[in-house]
């Protein structure tokens, strides 16, 4: 029975040290997601940034769908960061769909869209004609 206690009463010692010292991931208490709305194709997007509302020592997972994008970027926040930021190059035009949610604790779903518009490409200057003399 004491033995049984001790074990419990170190390990809660332990947990008490490593939360004490950052060992274990912090829980974001909120977070914002921002970032651009529209951008061309094939260029990289301007900063998205996830921002919490006190030092956060964890990860996001932003989900990436459309633009020709299908994928899961990984965002480790630096200790006792506060904001982290990432970008975007769509190889297509339409709807990205991004969202962002913390790696651990529960889902917050912050969703951005952004617009991927074909490059417009600009209308030439003609070239003068040179008048004879």
């Amino acid at each position: 029975m004491i033995k049984g206690l001790l074990r419990v009463v170190s390990m809660g010692l332990v947990l008490l040290l490593m939360s004490s010292v950052n060992l274990l991931p912090s829980k974001a208490a909120d977070a914002d997601f921002s970032g651009p709305s529209q951008g061309p194709v094939n260029t990289e997007s301007a900063p998205f940034t996830i921002t919490v509302d006190r030092s956060f020592n964890g990860n996001f997972h932003v989900d990436i769908s459309g633009g020709g994008l299908d994928e899961r970027k990984v965002l480790s926040f630096p200790k006792n960061a506060t904001s982290t930021t990432f970008t975007i190059t769509p190889t297509a035009t339409g709807t990205v769909t991004l969202i962002a949610n913390p790696a651990s604790g529960p889902k917050s779903d912050k969703t951005l869209l952004y617009n991927v518009i074909g490059v417009i490409e600009p209308t030439p200057t003609p070239t003068p004609t040179p008048t004879p003399t």
